[in-house]
């Protein structure tokens, strides 16, 4: 019985999990300025832990709904990456040489 049940709800909380992805990408995709303040690192942190879960799920587990889960959420976290990298280098301010602390008049 639990079983089944946890076989009907693994998708849907999957789809869930996936979906709550999307106003993240929405926000940075339609973004025209410097996002900088938003943080890159935990980003890749969490692409690298979904890769070392996808390794684990067809390797060890052999379990294609996870491997499709993780593998979404691993393209996901991709695209989010990618649209920071990009509105960081597309927005950001270029850098003025003379106020480089290591140029600075002493």
């Amino acid at each position: 019985m639990m079983e089944t049940i946890f076989i009907t709800l693994y998708p849907l909380a999957a789809f869930c999990h996936v979906a709550a992805y999307l106003p993240q990408i929405k926000a940075l995709a339609v973004n025209k300025s410097d996002v900088t303040v938003m943080p890159l690192l935990p980003w890749i942190v969490w692409l690298v832990g979904n890769f070392v879960t996808l390794g684990y799920a067809v390797f060890h587990l052999k379990d294609l709904m996870l491997s499709m889960t993780v593998s979404l959420t691993a393209v996901f976290i991709s695209a989010i990456i990618a649209l920071i990298v990009y509105n960081r280098s597309k927005y950001s301010a270029p850098k003025n040489t003379e106020d480089d602390i290591w140029n600075a008049a002493v």
